[in-house]
């Protein structure tokens, strides 16, 4: 676990956080679920901002879902693909 919050700090402090999330997400859920209270934990001591990271994350959104826009794509169907991973239908 301390192994995990220190990967997570590296993460956060190389700006590489959203990669590292991608990476171990999947892995997490399949085993204790540690990531959630993890990622409390440190915003809670200060050692990372979620509130920072969930900006950075909206604006990421409503960037992709402008460009997308013209496409006709929906943001429901944006966040649907984007969350799983998969190809929009």
């Amino acid at each position: 676990m301390d192994d995990l919050k220190e990967k997570l700090i590296q993460a956060y402090n190389d700006g590489s956080f959203f990669e590292f999330i991608n990476e171990i997400y999947y892995q997490d859920r399949k085993g204790e679920k540690l990531l959630p209270n993890l990622l409390t934990d440190l915003h809670n001591n200060g050692k990372l901002d979620l509130v920072e990271l969930f900006n950075l994350f909206v604006a990421f959104l409503f960037t992709i879902s402008t460009a997308l826009n013209p496409l006709f794509i929906s943001q429901g169907i944006l966040l649907w693909a984007l969350a799983g991973n998969m190809p929009c239908p």
